[in-house]
């Protein structure tokens, strides 16, 4: 199996940061034809926000040398779709792994200038920006998960030195009837973390409706 070498980079927690959030893998068996019964391994993104999706596409092509198509679906949401069963061995050298909660790699961890890029990946995936107490605003993000995300909880107070909170609450599609129970990871902006998440994080958020809320609340604070 083919080994990609591949270096830590913002980009790439940027990538990673939005596969955990709102990615899939999944095995795939092919049951006809001459490749039958062969397994592949698929990574797949599908959202509905083309600022994020078109840069996730981006970092891939770029650093593990693809060119994939990014389709428009009927309803509305885009996507695209990977082969990584080649890439096995990268993903392992990375500490990557796409399962649910999102679970920052050990080199993430270790140094905010790769994690800035990966907590705004999370955020635009399964994040939400807003601004609370007009009298004396805060900066509210949330991002919802289905398992506690007690690793980004610690490595934003490790790394971010803001204190954040996982709160156990009911979750209803509406559109599929379902209800279950999901994680709500909330941090507050405060003057002490505000120069890092502008510095660390605000540059590589890529949805223009959670960036700009940001950018309001610090419109509003320097006044």
């Amino acid at each position: 199996m083919e080994t990609i070498e591949v270096k830590p980079s913002p980009e790439l927690a940027y990538f990673i940061g939005v596969m955990q959030g709102d990615g899939c893998r999944y095995s795939y068996t092919i049951k006809s034809g001459i490749d039958k019964g062969r397994v592949l391994e698929k990574l797949e993104l599908v959202v509905k926000d083309i600022e994020m999706i078109k840069k996730a596409k981006d970092i891939f092509d770029s650093i593990f040398a693809r060119k994939t198509k990014m389709f428009k679906m009927s309803t509305g949401y885009f996507k695209i779709m990977y082969s990584v069963k080649s890439l096995e061995d990268s993903f392992k050298i990375l500490d990557i792994d796409f399962k649910d909660p999102p679970k920052p790699p050990t080199w993430v961890k270790e140094d905010v200038k790769f994690f800035g890029p990966y907590l705004a990946g999370v955020i635009d995936a399964d994040g939400s920006v807003s601004i609370k107490r007009p009298k004396y605003p805060q900066c509210r993000i949330r991002i919802i998960s289905g398992s506690p995300q007690l690793d980004l909880e610690k490595s934003i107070e490790t790394l971010l030195g803001c204190g954040a909170s996982i709160y156990k609450l009911k979750v209803v599609d509406k559109k599929c009837g379902i209800s279950g129970f999901g994680f709500d990871l909330d941090f507050v902006l405060s003057s002490k973390i505000t120069p890092k998440f502008v510095k660390y994080v605000l540059p590589y958020i890529q949805i223009p409706r959670k960036r700009e809320m940001v950018i309001k609340y610090l419109k509003i604070i320097s006044n």
